[in-house]
Formats: structure tokens, sequence, C-alpha cells
């Protein structure tokens, strides 16, 4: 991928200043786009669809685990192979070849009655992240103009925190809209002039600029540049991997990349996107409608705009850490807090979950759960779990024979406690902190670019 860099920016004084950006790019970022909103949907919306998942296809713990973890492995392989795809057949193509595989993916997981089928969608969508992830920031910033490149390439980064709150079954429209406009977009006029098609690359900039004078102009500079590298590529040879790794300047910007990826981790994204049903449920959450979809949008996107309004480097440095803080401080004093077993039911004498004494240890045993009434610190008692069905144990006072109608709450994978408030607002506060806006200055662009981070 080559783009003008700074050192062109002095020749573009003329038309190319006016900063504007064509409907024909707007229309290719939003479109190309949407793989991101794709990608998030199916990295983050597994996390509230597993509560109901689970419940009416009997998985283990093996089974959620490989079911929301196998996407993530999928397209770290799909992605290897992603940009060669895009450099070979074109950008445009691979993202329409993951817009199709994206449906098709979404088809059979709505359609999915079993592991097997969510097993085999569950990979095929991982297959169309990786293309996606791969091919969509090189069009994007292959297209766009150089003075809002990074604006636009953002926007990809921005719909995978939106796509989070969405259901699967509304993933195929995404998908469908991206294959079917992405028919009418022009192909990346970069890789045009990587294969000699110099009409449809000066085409391409045509549909892509606001001006005819600014697609002339632009494809004179990449011409130029292209003509450059080609000329060194036959003096030099094109560069290798082996010979990227020696170079410092690869180097520099490897570690970048990667240093920002790994912040990322550190900062606990893929946790609370992929599995943030768990913590909830774990915090003695039991209502499963927040789990899936409580975010307080709203007040965020208020925060966000104080944030914007005294600057990000404030609120947000010490909410990287306050945020880790405050989780694992709550989820401390549930542990500490756990209420006591005072039942031990004679069904469950010979019974492995006999022996425990807090409902902590209790619900850390996969085959136990624990059982209450309204007084949890004393009728609380640790049951076997059922092979049938989740909501309810094998035997006592919790399954299902005896509390058809009864008041008994089954709890088979975590403990009701009064702190379960700490660790939601530590999530608040990280969400809170994710996005922490565009700059000081609190515009009606920048309140635009808030929201859609916020939501």
């Amino acid at each position: 991928m080559q783009l003008i860099d700074e050192v062109d920016t002095d020749q573009e004084d003329g038309p190319l200043s006016k900063r504007r950006i064509s409907s024909t790019m707007h229309m290719a970022t939003m479109f190309a786009a949407l793989g991101g909103l794709l990608f998030g949907f199916h990295t983050g919306g597994i996390s509230s669809a597993m509560v109901e998942i689970k419940q009416k296809i009997q998985l283990d713990h093996f089974w959620q685990e490989l079911l929301v973890s196998i996407t993530v492995g999928i397209a770290a392989l799909s992605s290897l192979v992603g940009g060669a795809l895009a450099d070979c057949f074109g950008r445009k193509f691979v993202i329409r070849c993951a817009g199709f595989i994206f449906l098709f993916g979404s088809i059979i997981f709505i359609g999915a009655t079993n592991k097997t089928l969510l097993l085999i969608s569950r990979i095929i969508i991982g297959l169309a992240t990786g293309l996606t992830c791969s091919s969509v920031p090189l069009y994007i910033a292959e297209c766009s103009p150089a003075h809002s490149r990074g604006f636009l390439v953002s926007m990809n980064s921005q719909l995978p925190v939106r796509g989070i709150r969405y259901a699967f079954a509304f993933a195929c429209v995404p998908a469908l809209l991206q294959v079917i406009f992405f028919h009418f977009l022009p192909e990346s006029p970069l890789w045009y002039l990587d294969h000699g098609r110099l009409l449809d690359a000066r085409d391409a900039l045509k549909r892509l600029r606001p001006n005819l004078l600014d697609a002339n102009k632009e494809y004179e500079l990449i011409k130029a540049r292209n003509d450059r590298d080609e000329q060194m590529f036959l003096e030099k040879g094109r560069p290798s991997i082996w010979t990227m790794l020696k170079s410092l300047h690869y180097i520099g910007i490897f570690m970048l990349g990667m240093s920002m990826f790994m912040f990322q981790q550190i900062c606990g994204i893929n946790a609370l996107l992929q599995c943030n049903n768990h913590p909830n449920g774990r915090c003695g959450n039991n209502r499963h409608e927040f789990m899936a979809s409580g975010r307080l949008q709203w007040t965020l996107f208020h925060l966000h705009n104080c944030f914007a309004a005294v600057g990000r480097t404030f609120p947000t440095s010490p909410a990287h850490v306050g945020h880790l803080i405050i989780i694992a401080s709550g989820f401390h004093l549930i542990a500490n807090s756990s209420p006591e077993i005072t039942i031990h039911d004679e069904s469950t004498k010979s019974s492995v979950c006999d022996a425990f004494l807090t409902c902590e240890t209790c619900v850390n045993s996969q085959r136990c759960g624990f059982c209450y009434e309204n007084r949890i610190d004393k009728n609380g008692s640790c049951l076997p779990t059922s092979d049938n069905t989740v909501q309810y144990s094998a035997v006592g006072k919790c399954s299902q024979k005896n509390n058809a109608f009864g008041p008994a709450i089954w709890a088979p994978e975590w403990c009701p406690s009064e702190y379960a408030w700490i660790p939601i607002v530590g999530l608040l506060v990280y969400l809170i902190s994710f996005a922490p806006g565009k700059n000081k200055t609190v515009s009606s662009k920048n309140i635009s670019f808030i929201s859609q981070v916020s939501v």
C-alpha cells in the first residue's frame, strides 16, 4: 500500500486545500466501514446472545468458551491471507466477498438449532472478520484524500463499538447493504495503478474527489510516486518480509502498531466486549436483559461531551487504571461477603456439593449451584446442577419439580451480594473512558463524532 505522505503536501496548495470530501468518498467510507460494524456484531454480540443460547441449547463451559473464541482465532488466520487476496483481486472484491460470507454465516447462526451449527456459523463469521479487518482499512486509506484520511479511516474503528449493541439477526442488514452498494463503488485507485490500469485509476479518482481538478492533480501526484517506486523496485527489487524486518524504519512502524494493540489488550477491551455478561452475572446481577444491553448510552453521551470540553487526557488517564481497581475491589468484596451454606439437603449427602460452605466455593464448581430465597443469609443451600437444563437444580427446592411455582432462586454461576453495584460502576467507567473524544473543542462535528463513539 502506497499513500501520499507529508512530503507531497506542499504541492497541494491549490484546490486540494479546500479540504472537501466528495459524496462518493462519504459513501465509500460508510459502506466499507460496515465491515467494522459487522465485526462488532459478532465479537461483542455473542456475549449477550450466550445468556439465552446456553439455556436453550445446553452448553457446558467448554462449548461457551469455544463459541466465543473460535471467531477471533479464525479471524487471525484469515487476516494473514486477506492482505494478499486484496492485492491480487482488489480491495473491493475482497470486501464484497467478506460481506457475502458475513451474510451466509449470519443466516446459519439464525437458524442454528444445535451447537454444531453454531460452531460452523462462528467459524464462517471469523473468516469474514479476518478478511474485513485486513482489507477495509486499506480501501478507505487508499481512496481517501490526504487531508481527511485519518478521520475517514477512524470510522472503521468506531463502528465495532456501536456494533456490539445489536442482535445477530440484524447483522444480515449491513452485510446485505455492503454487498449491494459496493457493486456501484469504485476500486482503490492505488490498486489500479499497481496493476497498470491507469485509466481506471483516473476514473476512480474522478468519482472519489469533489471536482475534476482535484482528481487530475492527485492522479498526477500518485502516478509520479508510483513510477518512482516502480523504478526503485526495478533497481533494488521488491521488499520482502525479511527485508522489512532488517529495516529500522519498518520495525519502528511494526512496534508502534503492536504497542497500540498491546495497550488495547491491557485495558481489557476484548474481555469486556466478548464476556461482559459473565462479570455482570458473577457480581450478583441475575437480570438477563441488563446483562444483554445495559449500557446507559444517553448518560455516556453527555459525559463524553464534558470530556471533550476539558480535554481527553485528564479524565481518561486515571480512568484506565481506576476502572480496573474498582472492578477488582468489587469482586474482592463480593467474594469475601459470599453467603454461607446454611441448609444441607438430605438428597445431597453423597454429593460433592454438600462439602461446600459458602456460595463462592459452590458456584466455582461446574457441578453445583447456589439455591436461596429472600433471606440469603438464612436459607442458602448448595445443590447439584441438572444435566437437562441450567434453569433448575437436579434435586432440592430449586429443582423443576419443587420450584415450578416456588419462591426459591437458582444461581448456578453467581452469588447474590449487596456489593453487586461496584463492578458495574467499574464497567461504566471503562465504557466512558474507552472513546475519549476528538479534541478539546465542542463543535457540531465533534458532537457527532462523540455520539457515534459513545453509543
